[in-house]
């Protein structure tokens, strides 16, 4: 994947462009989760600031239908997977963090 990452601010040049005309789009449109995807995975990639505030919104609004429509598919792997899951040692200490439950 280096080589798509390689012009890193052209492609999110052409995400920006496609993010401000997904707001057209309807909520149940696939743009939305793609969008949700490509920031959340530019994000945890590389802490992009802009990313984050991206995924921010929607946790902000978690309850309307385009932010559960956009976040559901992106979080169902992760908890599938044991990832941003609390384990039984952060429930006893209060502290979780965003590693593989155990």
């Amino acid at each position: 994947m280096d080589w798509l990452w390689a012009e890193l601010e052209a492609v999110m040049d052409r995400v920006r462009r496609i993010t401000k005309r997904a707001v057209k789009a309807p909520p149940s449109h696939d743009i939305h989760q793609t969008l949700a995807a490509t920031h959340l995975f530019e994000f945890l990639r590389t802490g992009r600031s802009e990313c984050e505030a991206y995924i921010a919104s929607l946790i902000e609004a978690c309850d309307t239908p385009l932010a559960v429509h956009e976040l559901l598919p992106q979080l169902h792997p992760l908890r599938a997977g044991g990832w941003l899951t609390f384990s039984a040692d952060s429930m006893r200490t209060g502290h979780g963090n965003f590693s593989r439950a155990s």
